[in-house]
């Protein structure tokens, strides 16, 4: 080998090993690599030695409502800051007036500088749970700036301020034990690791094995060992071509009407409370809101302000007499024009009815209207217990409402945590006298979800038929190539539907609760409106308090949204909030075009 060749040798052995102690610190953008499109050369790799950043974006696939807007997943500018040591370096009015934009002084720049060794974006404070957010004049001129480790970037927002739809869509967070459990050949092989972040609650954990990241994109920034720029080797963009991931999932959410849900239902209380607003043809959920809310990025698990509650099975009050009074009319228990007495208690249970003086004598059609307990209880008297659980099951009382599939051992659900109603608890006794005078206005153990109590009305609506809830419809890939549809579908309940002629009475009986009984307030809505109220008695962190529910239909006339209300602990004031908020969703609907 000539001495030429031998010194070329060397000096590409040298540089190679002194390129071996750089760096390459790398900013995750977008969770979707695709290596197959980078030029990368050997020198390249092998600077490539250590690894290190923040992420950008979760690289999981996206939730959308029915038209087509993002639920998820907000893209805005933040600054990206590299530990480059070269940044103060004759740059002293341009550093102030970066941080005349960020609105902190000089001294607090430098010391925060000084102590970072990894690229971070930059927060207002230690306490911030999102970057500083820039404007697209700011972005201009921090770019313009060309300060060195100081980089205006695109940033993705997974979950947008306000975020909408929160309970429903729920959040991610670490898991370690439970990503074990469910994906460990993706451990194994290095797809993820036990700090990946998985779906932790609603949608974000149900649909989770669907939406996890498949590649990522990054924006890497090389140094050397002492932080200094590698000449010819700046910001370089690394993204996928791949147009299929990540995958979007379609829900039946209608954005503008969940925003507008949520604002009325916060307007009159921030206690437990939920509103569900279904399509009346086919359960499709519209809206779901629940409250008290919290922040996606800092959940405290303690407080669990973070469950749906419109999921959670709740004392109903006086909104079960629909089921009490379809079982009575099922089985030929009573005439619809039946004359009761109500002088405003039965002494024998202590029990009483809302209206203390009595409601006199008064149909069973009248006492639905006026929601009168004293003859419920003396239907519920005439009755079998097993006539009124058989009811309910016919109208899914006793399953849980949302999508599901089976598939083998494995039930796929579409909602997070639902529960289901019951009527009777395991150890109490049916056919007592006072538990069925209780249970006949929806106290003691009977329990509904505001998801039962909306698709209840639906079921009405559909002549019995109980559908299916949905609230994803479909799923596509990043091109919008079709993937998977969830279609819509009934719910086997095992027993024949209640009859149409039942049906139509209950729909009837409940338009006269607008006209002339409990939900008189609504006879002024645009819309000619139908539903029923109910007021329950609970204990409330061992307290008193009550349960406020208004579940209906609008407009009675081709009814297009069946909504529920449910409100624990109103604010006080002497109004129904329940009836209230029902009627302000249906004024906005029919105000709006809907």
């Amino acid at each position: 080998m000539d001495k030429r060749r031998i010194l070329i040798t060397l000096l590409c052995f040298t540089l190679i090993i002194g390129m071996l102690g750089s760096r390459l610190f790398w900013i995750q953008v977008v969770e979707t690599r695709s290596y197959s499109t980078l030029d990368i050369n050997l020198i390249e790799r092998s600077i490539n030695q250590r690894e290190s950043g923040v992420i950008l974006s979760s690289g999981r696939g996206h939730f959308y409502d029915r038209n087509g807007d993002s639920l998820t997943g907000r893209l805005v500018h933040v600054v990206a800051v590299f530990p480059n040591r070269s940044h103060f370096q004759g740059n002293e009015q341009k550093i102030k007036k970066l941080v005349s934009i960020l609105d902190i002084s000089l001294e607090e720049w430098t010391e925060f500088f000084n102590s970072i060794n990894e690229p971070v974006i930059w927060k207002e404070n230690a306490t911030a749970t999102i970057p500083y957010i820039l404007t697209a004049n700011e972005v201009a001129i921090i770019n313009g700036l060309h300060l060195p480790g100081i980089q205006a970037i695109q940033y993705e927002l997974r979950y947008p301020d306000p975020y909408i739809a929160s309970h429903l869509i729920g959040f991610v967070g670490e898991n370690p034990s439970r990503i074990k459990k469910l994906y460990p050949t993706k451990i194994d092989s290095g797809e993820m690791s036990i700090n990946t972040l998985i779906g932790a609650s609603g949608l974000e954990k149900t649909f989770d094995s669907l939406i996890q990241s498949v590649e990522d994109t990054s924006l890497s920034f090389f140094t050397d060992g002492k932080h200094r720029v590698i000449p010819g080797l700046d910001l370089r963009l690394i993204q996928s071509t791949n147009p299929f991931y990540p995958l979007k999932i379609k829900t039946t959410i209608d954005k503008n009407i969940q925003q507008n849900v949520e604002m009325i239902q916060a307007t009159y209380t921030n206690h437990n409370s939920a509103v569900v607003v279904l399509d009346t043809l086919n359960a499709d959920v519209l809206a779901m809101s629940s409250l008290p809310d919290y922040d996606p990025n800092r959940v405290t698990m303690t407080e669990n302000h973070w469950g749906n509650q419109a999921l959670k099975a709740q004392i109903p009050g006086s909104i079960f007499k629909i089921i009490v009074a379809a079982a009575a009319l099922e089985n030929d228990l009573v005439d619809p024009k039946e004359k009761f007495e109500c002088n405003g208690y039965l002494g024998k249970y202590r029990f009483t009815c809302w209206r203390k003086e009595g409601h006199g004598t008064i149909s069973f059609e009248e006492a639905f209207a006026q929601s009168c307990n004293i003859t419920f209880a003396k239907v519920m008297k005439r009755m079998s217990s097993n006539m009124l659980v058989q009811t309910f099951s016919k109208l899914g009382g006793l399953q849980k409402n949302g999508w599901f599939q089976n598939h083998g051992d494995f039930v796929f659900y579409q909602f997070d945590h639902e529960e289901i109603g019951q009527i009777f608890s395991t150890n109490t006794d049916k056919e007592d006298e006072g538990v069925k005078a209780q249970t006949s206005i929806g106290q003691r153990d009977v329990l509904m979800t505001p998801l039962q109590a909306a698709n209840l009305v639906v079921t009405l609506l559909n002549q019995g038929e109980v559908k299916q809830s949905r609230v994803v419809k479909e799923i596509r890939y990043q091109n919008d190539s079709f993937k998977q549809a969830f279609d819509d579908q009934f719910l086997s309940t095992g027993e024949r539907n209640i009859s149409l002629q039942t049906s139509n009475l209950l729909l009837h009986w409940m338009e006269e609760v607008v006209q002339d009984g409990t939900g008189k307030s609504l006879k002024r809505n645009p819309w000619k409106l139908a539903g029923k109220s109910g007021t329950a008695e609970v204990i409330v962190d061992g307290r008193k308090g009550e349960n406020q529910w208004f579940i209906g239909y609008g407009p009675y006339i081709d009814p297009r949204y069946a909504i529920a209300v449910f409100v624990q602990n109103p604010y006080e004031g002497g109004q129904h909030i329940a009836t209230k908020i029902f009627g302000e969703i249906m004024g906005w609907l029919a105000k709006n075009g809907y």
